[in-house]
């Protein structure tokens, strides 16, 4: 609820009499902010079976494909940091609405393309314009909601956002076949403008810093570090040691050599690599994103497996991992409402042993002579994984923060799982290809049972990781 002496749009004194402003109605302002984080999820699933007849539609080149499918997600890590620090300095809900109209037009703009390097620049509006968005959605999540109801809304906020990415396939299929390519994008403009009503509607208050002199070192080099890892690990498809792979590597880690030496020396840095002091902030951030190395490494290679070797459609394929997203979108109200009354890091624990035994399962189970039957249990169990780590590590890493960082600790939040996920799709990409060509002699079924099994124990190795994490920084309560 906005203070007395708050305006319904910001810290804006009030004259004497005036009426006092209304309650914010948590929900309501927890469902539009959701919305970012639903389109974000929708909008980089639906793709994937629709760029053949985007690629026809448009006479794509292979090198435009290959910017079309990538810009979107990188735009998102590139730019969600210097967004945060925006939508501090101009207030959360302003630059949410900003942004969301800024997406829906992109969005328009992209399903209105005439031309191939039209919509690749579109696309990747896209993704800027949801950069701009998410850690504001964050903020006003964690700034609007009171603390007692703060972790059943962020319970809430994941189950939306969850959505996205379960019926992005199932959509983009029926969209693209049915209605056709275009709509995959011009769908997103209705849901823009409910988003913004409900938003100018409740008009949830916030609290705004002095404007400081903008980072452009810090900037150029938050942007620069991980568009140079994500390059170099996509590259790594073609061969670990081979020279792109190498140079790119190099230079990203350079960046981020240089962005701490820079950053540390800076009085007002865009990235202050002290808040990674704070333990429940550092490890909520690095528990995450190992969830999404496996949460979308992982999605994205049972998707292959479900069409390439068991032969399913692209409908049938996302309707089966609505076993998995359904189960997480169920459960994430519940675990809000357990947040509330365990230790931060109990549920995260939990859910990361869940994780395991599901992916385990996989390892010992996964056979493409199989019926898809055999996968039901696995991804519920995944499911439910995911919705025991996801949300408390949110708010584990959210509650660290002082109010007047809570849109920059947000971009941090959604910078570092995009990057994971980047990686995992990445990592992943040259365990699966390197170990399905080393056993391509034996048949299509054992080269991809091998390939398939490596994925697996590829993510097993990274959820230990997230497990020690959370052990070692998530101990006691925040």
């Amino acid at each position: 609820m906005c203070s007395p002496r708050q305006s319904s749009w910001g810290s804006v004194s009030r004259p004497p009499g005036s009426p006092q402003p209304r309650a914010v109605s948590w929900w309501q302002v927890t469902a539009a902010a959701s919305l970012a984080y639903f389109l974000l999820g929708y909008n980089t699933t639906a793709v994937n079976v629709s760029i053949d007849d985007v690629s026809w539609g448009l006479a794509l080149s292979e090198f435009q494909v290959s910017w079309f499918m990538s810009g979107y997600v990188l735009a998102v890590g590139m730019f969600t940091i210097a967004a945060g620090r925006i939508a501090d300095t101009l207030g959360h809900p302003r630059v949410w609405v900003a942004g969301m109209l800024a997406f829906g037009a992109s969005a328009l703009a992209t399903g209105l393309a005439l031309d191939g390097w039209w919509a690749v620049v579109t696309r990747f509006l896209m993704g800027m314009s949801v950069a701009l968005v998410a850690p504001a959605a964050v903020a006003i999540v964690s700034h609007s909601v009171a603390p007692e109801r703060r972790g059943r809304a962020l319970g809430l906020w994941a189950g939306i956002s969850t959505f996205g990415l379960a019926l992005g396939p199932v959509f983009g299929g029926l969209i693209t076949e049915y209605l056709g390519w275009r709509w995959v994008f011009l769908v997103n403009v209705p849901l823009v403008l409910a988003g913004v009503g409900i938003m100018l509607r409740v008009r949830p208050g916030f609290e705004t810093r002095a404007a400081t002199r903008w980072d452009w070192p810090g900037f150029l080099l938050v942007a620069a570090t991980p568009a140079l890892l994500v390059a170099g690990f996509n590259q790594a498809v073609t061969g670990w040691l081979s020279a792109p792979v190498l140079i790119l590597l190099f230079l990203g880690l350079l960046s981020a050599v240089l962005t701490a030496v820079v950053e540390w020396r800076t009085s007002a840095p865009l990235l202050d690599p002290r808040i990674f002091r704070i333990r429940s902030f550092s490890g909520g951030v690095t528990t995450g994103s190992f969830l999404y190395f496996v949460r979308i490494g992982l999605m994205f290679f049972l998707s292959l497996y479900m069409l390439q070797a068991l032969g399913l459609s692209p409908v049938e394929s996302g309707l089966l991992l609505l076993v998995w997203t359904g189960t997480t979108t169920l459960l994430s109200p519940l675990v809000g409402r357990l947040h509330e009354r365990l230790a931060p890091g109990t549920l995260i624990y939990a859910g990361f042993l869940v994780l395991i035994a599901a992916v385990v399962l996989l390892l010992l189970t996964i056979d493409p002579a199989d019926s898809w039957v055999t996968l039901l249990l696995p991804l519920a169990l995944i499911g439910a994984g995911i919705a025991l780590v996801y949300a408390p590590a949110n708010a584990v890493a959210m509650s660290a923060m002082p109010d007047q960082e809570q849109a920059l600790a947000g971009g941090m939040l959604s910078t570092f799982r995009q990057l994971g996920a980047a990686f995992g799709v990445a990592v992943l990409s040259s365990i699966f290809y390197g170990q399905r060509a080393a056993n391509i002699d034996a048949g299509a079924v054992i080269a991809w049972q091998s390939g398939m099994r490596a994925v697996m124990l590829g993510c097993v190795v990274v959820l230990v990781l997230g497990l020690i994490t959370a052990l070692l920084q998530l101990r006691r309560p925040t």
